[in-house]
């Protein structure tokens, strides 16, 4: 994938923020981006947007923010389903540390085949693949496998709207 940013963008609303890889002669760096509507419809890529500052993260900072999140969840949860919270904050961390790095990979692609449905797209897929970590490791029922699943990856995404909301 090929991050560059527009010479004059017209800033209007972020949209998000992500991390992508840059590919130049062979070689790959992490570039910082952010997602900015210039008009309705229309987004571009601005590494520093003329107007409003949005929330970024590398992978690496998303990533650690997101096993927090998800980890304290699946140890807050377990106990209202008679589980250990080590145990579900185990496999909170084991089901991200599978399914973050592939949604970093695919993300940008994703969104020209998803549109605006890309985020419900794939948290949907993630939500069904850590369903498996959750029944694997911290549950043997898949009914709690996947509420743990839904209500950790729903404290995750809406943590991650709060802060770009902040900005």
């Amino acid at each position: 994938m090929h991050c560059m940013a527009p010479a004059a963008p017209k800033i209007a609303e972020p949209l998000g923020a992500f991390a992508c890889e840059a590919k130049h002669h062979h070689r790959t760096q992490n570039v910082r981006q952010s997602v900015w509507r210039a008009e309705p419809g229309e987004e571009i890529l601005a590494a520093q947007p003329a107007t409003a500052i949005p929330v970024t993260l590398t992978q690496t900072e998303a990533m650690g923010l997101t096993l927090m999140i998800e980890a304290a969840t699946a140890a807050a949860l377990a106990p209202a389903l008679a589980r250990a919270s080590l145990v579900a904050a185990a496999a909170a961390v084991a089901a991200s540390c599978l399914t973050h790095p592939i949604l970093w990979a695919i993300y940008w692609d994703a969104t020209h085949l998803f549109g605006a449905l890309t985020t419900p797209a794939l948290e949907a897929a993630i939500i069904a693949t850590e369903t498996l970590a959750y029944r694997a490791v911290a549950t043997p029922r898949w009914d709690e496998a996947a509420l743990l699943s839904l209500l950790v990856n729903a404290a995750s995404w809406g943590a991650g709207e709060a802060l770009y909301a902040l900005g």
